[in-house]
């Protein structure tokens, strides 16, 4: 039996191009099954379009015992019934291959970084644009692996430090323009 949150009796079936799919059984109302994950399909069932974990979830139980999913308030399906989040189900190669992608991700843009911040030091107009190109390059990496890569400490670390240098820079900015409010105020122009 599959139990998604409170639509008991699912099935489950391959719909069309292979998209898993669990089918809620007749007699609910569309307003109860559109409430707990589902939507109407064109031949007037109703279907729940399982993502990757918890088609990864459903394949790990053995044959014959209930498969209960329950959404947490995150709305991310807790198989447990609990509504904790869906365990990991990364193999631990997979875990390995994503850490190394994410340090990767994470060093060029520290690289980056500190390379727009050591010939920010140098004088030349005509580093400038290079100057910006790299730390935006490495922001954009910073971003898309924090994004890719949510449990990534290196990741994360190198957010905090892009949300340092981005506060202190408004900070600077704000000091600039109060020195500049000081400096015209005593001026005395008659």
């Amino acid at each position: 039996m599959i139990i998604y949150n409170e639509v008991q009796n699912c099935t489950y079936e391959n719909y069309q191009n292979n998209q898993p799919v669990l089918i809620a059984p007749q007699g609910y109302a569309p307003l109860f099954l559109t409430q707990n994950g589902f939507v109407a399909l064109p031949d007037g069932r109703w279907a729940h379009f399982l993502s990757e974990q918890e088609y990864q979830y459903m394949c790990s139980v053995p044959q014959g015992q209930e498969i209960r999913f329950n959404t947490g308030v995150s709305g991310s399906a807790a198989p447990n019934g609990q509504g904790a989040p869906v365990p990991d189900m990364r193999t631990p190669e997979q875990q390995q291959k994503d850490r190394k992608n994410a340090n990767l991700l994470a060093g060029i843009s520290a690289v980056c970084l500190a390379l727009s911040l050591l010939l920010g030091g140098v004088d030349g107009k005509e580093l400038s644009g290079l100057i910006a190109i790299l730390f935006q390059a490495g922001l954009v990496l910073m971003i898309i692996c924090r994004v890719k890569y949510k449990d990534s400490v290196f990741g994360k670390v190198m957010m905090w430090i892009y949300i340092i240098l981005f506060a202190l820079a408004i900070i600077g900015v704000l000091l600039f323009i109060a020195a500049c409010g000081a400096i015209l105020k005593d001026c005395n122009i008659d």
